[in-house]
């Protein structure tokens, strides 16, 4: 919801106004606290300032607004009327005009009879237009959390290019992890969901089974780990 996103805004912005030690600064430097944070995760609609904190288009000060007063009794009607456009807090707040991004979708839709299978994408291209495409954030592409990490994707993966990819901007310090969950491909025949469903089935399997074994051997010391077991049934 928006709400739990204004919150998670907020949250954003209270660590990146507040400043703190520089734990590696042996002169007393400060950095903002959230500099000093290693991840950032959220879940529901806090999902989306987690995700545009990281890979927004625009620099972090002027993302969170972090010029703006701290001072309670000196927020005005007009402070607040200043609000740039490129605000995550504008950003969220701002009433999307429904009727102009269903008229744009419809339009889509008919120029192209096939786009008529594609009706369950509204709901990605509102989200789009409303929150990504304002902070420049283009379509279609991997997000990655580091240059380094990048790096390693396209080592495994060499049919990928670095254009094909977002990475934090390099102002972030914080790693941001984003909840997904992927269904598979509707063209593989349910070959993914079948694969997966192997998997899950197999793998409380063989946890049950070692879980009883700890029980009877009275070895509860070494209790079986869920993620080493799917990764080993996984990669048979």
């Amino acid at each position: 919801s928006m709400r739990g996103a204004s919150a998670c805004f907020g949250t954003l912005r209270g660590f990146s106004q507040k400043m703190v030690p520089d734990p590696t600064s042996a002169n007393g430097n400060k950095v903002p606290a959230m500099d000093l944070v290693a991840y950032n995760s959220a879940i529901s609609g806090g999902t989306l300032p987690a995700m545009l904190y990281a890979y927004a288009r625009v620099p972090t000060h002027e993302l969170l607004e972090t010029d703006r007063t701290l001072d309670p009794s000196k927020i005005t009607k007009e402070e607040l009327e200043r609000m740039p456009k490129t605000s995550m807090g504008y950003i969220i707040a701002q009433k999307p005009d429904s009727a102009k991004l269903y008229g744009r979708f419809l339009a889509k839709l008919l120029l192209d009879p096939f786009n008529l299978l594609k009706l369950h994408r509204l709901w990605s291209y509102c989200l789009y237009e409303k929150v990504f495409k304002p902070l420049n954030i283009p379509r279609n592409k991997y997000i990655t959390s580091s240059k380094e990490e990048l790096d390693k994707i396209l080592q495994e993966n060499p049919k990928l290019k670095e254009s094909d990819f977002l990475v934090p901007r390099e102002d972030v310090k914080t790693k941001t992890m984003i909840l997904a969950t992927m269904f598979g491909s509707r063209a593989d025949n349910n070959e993914y969901m079948k694969n997966y469903e192997k998997i899950r089935d197999d793998a409380w399997d063989e946890y049950k089974a070692q879980e009883t074994l700890a029980f009877f051997t009275n070895s509860f010391e070494k209790r079986p780990n869920m993620t080493d077991i799917v990764l080993s049934i996984r990669d048979k």
